[in-house]
């Protein structure tokens, strides 16, 4: 969980690793940012570096429990395997100053 400011601007991101510890590279990723019920704030691309992947985020709106999703796109080394798309959520609570 990440905490913010309104109005502040955080990288928030996440690290990926592979559960069978084969190596891999990403391909691409997206993001969602929303709150609890669904309602939409942003999306688009997300940077990737290495293993990491990241967005520039300034929340717009006060709330607890809004929710950033990661989508991305794995491609195993080995080329016998499909890509894989996984995601992973992370928390945002927005604070008045």
């Amino acid at each position: 969980m990440r905490n913010f400011i309104l109005g502040e601007s955080k990288e928030l991101g996440i690290k990926v690793r592979a559960a069978d510890g084969e190596d891999f590279t990403i391909t691409g990723a997206t993001y969602e940012y929303k709150d609890k019920s669904g309602n939409l704030f942003e999306t688009g691309e997300a940077t990737v570096e290495d293993k990491m992947v990241y967005t520039e985020l300034t929340p717009t709106a006060v709330g607890f429990d809004q929710i950033v999703t990661f989508k991305v796109t794995l491609k195993s080394v080995d080329v016998a395997k499909n890509p894989e798309t996984v995601k992973a959520n992370v928390i945002v609570n927005v604070l008045k100053k």
